[in-house]
């Protein structure tokens, strides 16, 4: 099947945030997107050390900041051209395919925007039966609506 949007209308796939990060949740609990909002003058991003917290970061990478620290770690990415709108520019990495798109309208140097990874499909599988109620109903495989055959 399809993929779906996220909708007020639908439980499912469900939008979670946690500071700036956003996670899009499958009715299976898969995570099949996650983006950090990076275009503020701060990122708020969960605390590694003490959960429940979140611990402020800079905001406003640039693209030579971005593409600088990709290299330092040995990270392979490519620029992406194809259906870039005006004022955009975006790079990829390899082989995850993390996208980072950074606006380049009226700034002079592009500035990070966004970072993020997503799946278009995937095989649902069911909670295991003895699964806790987590509130937002149960989930099936013939019922998810990004099950990929």
């Amino acid at each position: 099947m399809g993929h779906r949007r996220v909708s007020k209308r639908r439980r499912w796939p469900h939008l979670f945030s946690y500071g700036d990060v956003e996670l899009c949740v499958c009715r299976c609990r898969l995570i099949t997107s996650m983006c950090v909002q990076t275009w503020r003058d701060t990122i708020s991003l969960p605390d590694l050390h003490q959960p429940g917290t979140v611990v402020s970061h800079p905001g406003q990478l640039t693209h030579r900041e971005i593409t600088s620290a990709l290299e330092a770690t040995g990270c392979r990415w490519r620029s992406v051209t194809l259906n870039q709108p005006p004022g955009q520019t975006a790079l990829r990495t390899e082989p995850t395919g993390t996208a980072f798109t950074f606006r380049t309208a009226g700034t002079p140097e592009p500035l990070l925007e966004t970072a993020g990874i997503w799946m278009s499909t995937h095989r649902c599988v069911p909670p295991a039966p003895d699964a806790p109620d987590d509130g937002f109903g149960t989930a099936t495989a013939a019922g998810c609506p990004s099950r990929s055959e």
